[in-house]
């Protein structure tokens, strides 16, 4: 066998589950030149070796799939009642240095080529595009038959008296649903509104508020400017009471400003006239 009818061999057996390129068990151990339950335990003795990334079992529902889709019928799966194992390329590599097969280092770098080749015509599309074509095929076809299933349960009747259909009852619901939103969200614009013209009186409120307090000490102000001219004018009668020479006066205006007398006050009678004197 030459390598490239090896290379081919192996890329035969190469599939793609959970968009990912790999091997079963049963073709790998085929390969490697050992029994597929042989390959099976050494897996699960060094099954810390085998991350998810390395591999892993397939569902039932996984299998079931493989097998209608023809996947399995060259290898010895079609009679196995256990979901295989599927391998991927750093898996394939684990597997030959838990085995003690010889051919297993042999093949290995064959097989490892052939993953890369693979991966690379995944990754330029080429297989991956065919892959997708029947996933959109199956989808389509699944879609389809929703879709007339809906039909068939809409177009039932549930009043047999007014001929009504599950359909006009939904259309009717959907009606109400949607007018119950409108109203919901019209009565929330109108609170909203009332809100706005809250917020709107209460700042008139405040600004009356701060005019009013700007008028009270405006009027504090003008009191203050009243008494010290009151206190001006009293100074103004006490200067001229001081240029006449007659201190009484200025004293009492002393006390009317609310100063102290100067120290050592006595009383000061009025000044005596001639006739007093005499």
């Amino acid at each position: 066998m030459t390598e490239e009818l090896s290379s081919e061999a192996i890329r035969s057996k190469i599939i793609t589950v959970r968009s990912r390129a790999v091997m079963l068990d049963a073709d790998l151990a085929a390969l490697y030149g050992t029994q597929t339950k042989k390959l099976n335990q050494q897996v699960k003795r060094n099954i810390d070796r085998f991350p998810d990334m390395f591999a892993f079992q397939l569902t039932k529902e996984e299998f079931k799939d493989l097998k209608s889709q023809s996947v399995t019928a060259s290898s010895d799966h079609g009679g196995r009642r256990t979901p295989p194992w599927a391998f991927t390329e750093h898996g394939v590599a684990m597997a030959a240095t838990v085995l003690t097969s010889p051919r297993a280092v042999e093949v290995l770098q064959l097989i490892i080529n052939v993953f890369v080749d693979t991966r690379r015509q995944m990754l330029s599309g080429a297989a991956g595009q065919a892959e997708i074509g029947k996933y959109r095929k199956r989808l389509a076809s699944i879609y389809d038959k929703l879709e007339r299933f809906s039909d068939t349960i809409l177009d039932m009747e549930i009043n047999k008296r007014d001929r009504t259909t599950v359909r006009n009852e939904a259309e009717e619901l959907t009606t109400s649903v949607l007018d119950a939103v409108k109203a919901h969200l019209a009565a929330k614009q109108v609170r909203n509104e009332d809100v706005i013209a809250e917020i709107h009186r209460k700042m008139a409120e405040t600004e009356k508020l701060r005019a009013e307090a700007r008028k009270v000490h405006a009027e504090a102000d003008a009191l203050d400017i009243r008494n010290l001219r009151d206190r001006f004018d009293l100074m103004k009668s006490m200067a001229e009471t001081l240029a006449q020479a007659n201190p009484a006066p200025a004293l009492t205006a002393m006390d009317a400003l609310g100063s102290p007398a100067p120290p050592g006050r006595i009383a000061i009678s009025p000044p005596q006239t001639k006739k007093d004197r005499d």
